[in-house]
């Protein structure tokens, strides 16, 4: 973002979870437990979330700014399914979603996942971030990013490279385009 807004271009950093009246809930239906149990509560959550996400996009985009999200609505696309909930019903309840410009899906091995799962402060009790789902997240990602890569511009970037030889391959990637 620096480098972008440097070169004057103003640029917004967004996350998912947005809101931060939701957060608190979202993480705890995505708790072992609860993200088992409860799947759709975690769906419908995080719909909510992006409900209010979406509007602060447009907002912003009408500001001429533009806008770089951690996570969005591919990552339901995995995340939901990982709840076994099928994509068609995960794709139905978020097709209010703006779609990206362009999504950069940053590729890690699944040994650096969970090293940085293990230094970070990430939610890592939740019911996604165990081997298996891991495992399972980087298949969906996969089957994700081929049904859609016709339709959604996506560029797979290792994430493994230093930050900055990372935020350059972006930043190129967004010019070259």
């Amino acid at each position: 973002m620096d480098r972008l807004e440097k070169m004057g271009i103003k640029t917004i950093y967004t996350k998912e979870p947005f809101s931060e009246d939701l957060k608190d809930l979202i993480q705890k239906y995505s708790l072992p437990n609860n993200a088992r149990d409860y799947p759709y509560v975690n769906l419908f959550l995080l719909a909510a979330d992006r409900t209010v996400h979406v509007k602060f996009i447009k907002d912003t985009i009408k500001e001429n700014n533009i806008v770089i999200s951690d996570r969005y609505l591919i990552s339901s696309c995995v995340y939901q399914q990982i709840q076994r909930i099928p994509l068609e019903y995960i794709e139905q309840i978020n097709s209010f979603c703006i779609l990206p410009d362009i999504i950069f899906y940053l590729k890690v091995s699944q040994k650096e996942r969970l090293k940085r799962l293990k230094s970070g402060n990430r939610m890592r009790n939740t019911f996604f971030f165990n081997k298996t789902n891991l495992l399972l997240e980087e298949k969906l990602y996969k089957e994700v990013i081929e049904k859609y890569k016709n339709k959604w511009k996506i560029r797979i970037i290792d994430g493994e490279i230093k930050p900055s030889l990372l935020h350059d391959r972006i930043v190129n990637f967004l010019f070259d385009d």
